[in-house]
């Protein structure tokens, strides 16, 4: 899980996302798919996505993320369900309280929010 702290850069959080997706690929990778080709082109189509304006960059859904839930962001995912891009952000509100927010990827709407 990405450990976000409130003095890192947009850059360093989006190239840390993007080490957690690899990992997260690359653990994914089948028996009989040991050369991991599927999870380069699934990592290859999300960078694509953003780079095409499909999805949002990281810093957009964070920005979006804690306007509806002020807090520390202690961490990202980004996954595939059904067939869109969404964003996992948890925070850790000042209260205590952590809270998951699932973001839609391409235009940044809160699709769910659950206290963890």
């Amino acid at each position: 899980m990405l450990q976000v702290k409130e003095n890192m850069s947009p850059i360093r959080i989006y190239i840390s996302a993007v080490l957690i997706l690899v990992t997260a690929y690359v653990s994914r990778a089948s028996a009989d798919d040991d050369d991991g080709a599927e999870e380069r082109q699934q990592l290859q189509i999300m960078r694509d996505a953003v780079e095409r304006g499909q999805a949002k960059s990281l810093t957009e859904i964070l920005e979006i993320a804690r306007k509806s839930h002020p807090g520390e962001v202690v961490g990202v995912e980004f996954e595939m369900k059904g067939t869109t891009w969404i964003y996992e952000v948890k925070i850790a509100e000042k209260t205590g309280r952590i809270v998951e927010m699932h973001v839609n990827a391409a235009d940044g709407q809160i699709l769910k929010v659950e206290e963890k």
